[in-house]
């Protein structure tokens, strides 16, 4: 019965070995862009899945036969989740997504907001919505990759009048929450005499009715608007 006790590495060896797989997470998580450049990947779900799949095999050379069955039954017992998990990195890296993309998924769309062991969360003009990757390799998946952001410049008011002292604020969290803003967009709200004047930059032309909808929810209509497309470099 000794083979149940063989070992390959012992605990101290791969506590120095994880500890050097932590320092290349970050090393590349801080230096991504080189990383992605260099291996020609859109993110880092597959180095670090990578990463996770070489401490595992450390781990069961601790002791083979022991860890072996630690690992298979973790691997049954979560076998929906790591399945999940391989198709979503999958799915994301062949969309090149990543958070703070600007995407359609199916019916919904959205701003990348997280990115978990599971699925996806959405921000909308509405609310958040969560994608699973189960449901997310099923849909069409269309990612904005904008080179063209349109400058909004928009008089409004309110559609009743006497909204109060509040109806400044009111406008500038709507315009400031919305969640389609080009990411180097400059925004400023005035008050005229009987109207205000609202100038942003939204990171594509598609998102010009969200937020013409959303203004509306909120109580203001528009009166005038003038867009002007930015195309950058």
């Amino acid at each position: 019965m000794d083979f149940l006790y063989d070992s390959y590495i012992s605990w101290f060896q791969f506590i120095i070995f994880a500890i050097l797989i932590a320092s290349l997470y970050y090393l590349a998580k801080r230096y991504k862009s080189t990383v992605t450049w260099l291996t020609g990947l859109h993110s880092l779900s597959l180095i670090n899945a990578f990463f996770v799949i070489i401490l595992i095999m450390a781990f069961v050379l601790i002791n083979p036969f022991v860890h072996g069955i630690i690992v298979l039954l973790i691997f049954v017992l979560f076998f929906q989740v790591i399945r999940a998990y391989i198709k979503g990195i999958t799915v994301t890296s062949n969309s090149k997504i990543e958070i703070g993309d600007l995407v359609r998924i199916g019916n919904n769309k959205g701003k990348v907001a997280n990115m978990s062991l599971a699925g996806i969360k959405l921000l909308n003009e509405e609310n958040n919505i969560y994608i699973p990757y189960k449901i997310l390799a099923d849909e069409t998946i269309e990612k904005f990759n904008s080179h063209q952001a349109t400058y909004i410049n928009i008089f409004c008011q309110p559609e009743e009048e006497g909204m109060g002292k509040g109806t400044l604020q009111k406008l500038q969290k709507v315009i400031f929450d919305f969640p389609f803003l080009d990411f180097n967009s400059n925004i400023e709200v005035k008050q005229l005499s009987s109207e205000y004047e609202v100038h942003m930059t939204i990171a594509n032309d598609k998102f010009k009715s969200s937020l013409f909808s959303k203004l509306r929810k909120a109580g203001f209509k528009i009166v005038q608007n003038t867009n002007e497309n930015i195309w950058k470099v």
